[in-house]
């Protein structure tokens, strides 16, 4: 809502993160959580690896994913990681209620050294069929700057999600390099970086 007041005082709308989605299970409306087959299949907090891209993003380092472990206190978060010889991919994930029949997983904080369509592809494959044999999830969801510089975007379309109207406004008043942090390319951002930038 305060959007326009900070545009005003010199803040840049450089880019919205905007929402996709895609449905996976619509039986998962009729049945209870099996939340328990989700952690049987998804892992705990993965190791680290490093990124390979330039993307301006949160740092990742062992003390910044255990503080956020520490003010998680409910059951719903999730980890997902594939390697694949030097490929290697992992994200958070997120099981929340909507219109209390409605069960969506969000896919946010994208970590992976690889710019391999097909490995990253084959990923989110692997995610969308662990999320559909665990009838918890009616649709997977993500909101992502689309204008990042990565094959991620392309991807997304390709695995078939679908862009709805809801987004999140990213706003942001440099304070020192303006131009590589005014360009919405540079950034790699997720819903899950609302609670933290």
């Amino acid at each position: 809502q305060s959007r326009n007041s900070f545009l005003r005082n010199g803040w840049q709308n450089i880019t919205d993160l905007e929402w996709w989605v895609k449905p996976v299970n619509p039986l998962s409306i009729l049945l209870p959580d099996r939340l328990q087959l989700l952690h049987r299949r998804l892992p705990d907090l993965p190791t680290l690896f490093p990124e390979k891209n330039n993307l301006i993003a949160l740092a990742d380092t062992t003390a910044f994913r255990s503080w956020r472990e520490t003010y998680r206190q409910d059951k719903n978060y999730f980890w997902f990681r594939n390697i694949s010889g030097k490929d290697e991919i992992s994200c958070s994930l997120k099981l929340i209620h909507r219109k209390k029949l409605l069960k969506e997983l969000i896919i946010g904080d994208v970590r992976t050294n690889s710019e391999n369509k097909s490995f990253i592809g084959n990923s989110l494959l692997m995610l969308e069929s662990i999320a559909r044999k665990s009838f918890s999830v009616t649709f997977l969801s993500i909101a992502f700057n689309t204008k990042e510089d990565s094959v991620l975007p392309a991807i997304i379309r390709e695995r078939g999600f679908r862009k709805i109207e809801k987004k999140i406004y990213f706003i942001i008043k440099p304070f020192a390099s303006p131009k590589e942090f005014s360009v919405a390319s540079n950034w790699r951002l997720f819903r899950n970086d609302i609670d933290t930038w």
